[in-house]
């Protein structure tokens, strides 16, 4: 599915079955994704994968990297096994591939540095620490990991 969606609309945002988009994205959130032309994943520290396929974003210019991951030897099919394969191995520390997007895996609450405001999820780290939603404005985080509870 997700070639065919880009050889059919040359990009696309993958929202798993049991995710909630509770607003369309905007234009800047496209110019965001298109600017690297990288794909774009949520990072979840101690995750069990690399990257979590909840919700992400692929460019028609990985194209052929996807093709070739369709042969990857994986232990099981998996897409987050998949993308492991396909992804450069220092991906992890590469700003180009994450969004700037925190989610609260613990429904925590934390202040935002410009409003002194206690929040709970839609936190976006940034130069001058983490900031809500609203203080964000258009400017995207260059690297966020989130943290999950341990397994």
């Amino acid at each position: 599915m997700c070639i065919w969606a880009l050889r059919e609309f040359g990009e696309f945002i993958w929202a798993d079955w049991y995710t909630l988009m509770v607003k369309e994205p905007q234009d800047d959130f496209y110019e965001y994704c298109r600017e690297h032309q990288t794909p774009k994943f949520i990072r979840i520290k101690h995750y069990w994968a690399i990257v979590n396929c909840g919700v992400y974003y692929a460019p028609y210019a990985w194209l052929d990297r996807m093709v070739a991951g369709l042969e990857a030897n994986l232990s099981e099919p998996n897409d987050e096994l998949w993308w492991a394969a396909v992804l450069p191995k220092d991906v992890v520390n590469d700003s180009r591939f994450w969004w700037g997007i925190v989610l609260s895996t613990s429904g925590k609450r934390t202040t935002c540095k410009p409003c002194r405001k206690q929040r709970a999820f839609c936190m976006c780290a940034t130069s001058a620490g983490l900031v809500c939603r609203v203080h964000r404005r258009r400017k995207p985080a260059e690297l966020i990991t989130i943290d999950s509870p341990d397994r």
